[in-house]
């Protein structure tokens, strides 16, 4: 059944709930200032589309659900980037299910992703590139042909700018399985090339034993931890952190544990 819906949000926690679909589990605004963001979200037969609006940079822990895949597209607004990937002019990203990954994003960004099936998505690469696809663990980025990119960009941005009535007028009300074999279509498309991946496995490695030493600390009761403890449970030098945290977030081991504390604490 199809379903779409464009919310406004004045409270970080209640647009978080509104991105859990896509694996978004843990939200934190890094700037101070009035928090508003806006969500497009167009959920079709087996693929859910997002649009998001926010004023104020952030980081977030996101987790696709079990047999699910999320692809990132380049930002519309400001920029993101996931496990210190960044995501740039003619690429798009993805991560699977079962691997947390660290998103970063700026002040008033705007971005697009999409959620699919993970056995969907790889049973049309069968189909139509006749070859078998495989997924590197934790955040990849590709860079598609880039007429397949612009294809399922405009696909998407016309797709979250509609309402199920228009969308009824435009597309019929039978029609939701074409424009949705459609998107995969052009997702294929932009995997095709698989020459064109990067995919930073120390960055993914360095990103999962932070979302670990994160999760153990926000277990104890009073949520506070040293920066030394943090480094120990990393098995990492205090420098090597500091150079991970700015990559990553753009923040400083003193910046990062202030607003972690904060934001278990609160």
């Amino acid at each position: 059944m199809l379903e779409s819906a464009v919310s406004v949000f004045g409270d970080a926690e209640d647009c978080r709930k509104a991105l859990e679909e896509a694996g978004c589990s843990t939200y934190i605004i890094v700037d101070d200032g009035t928090f508003r963001a806006y969500v497009v979200k167009l959920a079709l037969h087996n693929i859910c589309l997002l649009r998001v609006r926010e004023p104020l940079a952030r980081i977030a822990t996101y987790s696709c659900a079990s047999g699910m895949r999320r692809f990132v597209l380049p930002p519309l607004k400001g920029s993101l980037a996931c496990n210190g990937i960044e995501v740039v002019s003619k690429t798009i990203l993805t991560h699977g299910p079962g691997e947390t990954v660290f998103e970063r994003v700026s002040s008033l960004s705007e971005s697009q992703c999409i959620t699919v099936p993970e056995a969907t998505l790889l049973r049309n690469f069968h189909a139509l590139v006749d070859a078998k696809l495989a997924f590197p663990r934790g955040a990849s980025r590709w860079q598609p042909p880039i007429q397949s990119l612009r294809r399922l960009g405009a696909l998407l941005s016309a797709s979250t700018g509609m309402s199920v009535a228009t969308l009824e007028r435009v597309h019929g009300v039978d029609s939701y399985w074409g424009l949705e074999q459609e998107i995969i279509t052009e997702l294929v498309c932009c995997l095709a090339d698989r020459q064109s991946l990067f995919y930073p496995r120390a960055a993914n490695r360095l990103a999962e034993a932070l979302f670990r030493a994160e999760s153990r600390f926000a277990a104890i009761e009073n949520a506070s931890f040293a920066i030394n403890e943090l480094c120990r449970e990393l098995a990492m030098s205090e420098r090597t952190l500091h150079r991970y945290l700015l990559q990553q977030f753009k923040l400083s081991p003193t910046e990062y544990h202030n607003i972690v504390r904060r934001h278990y604490l609160s």
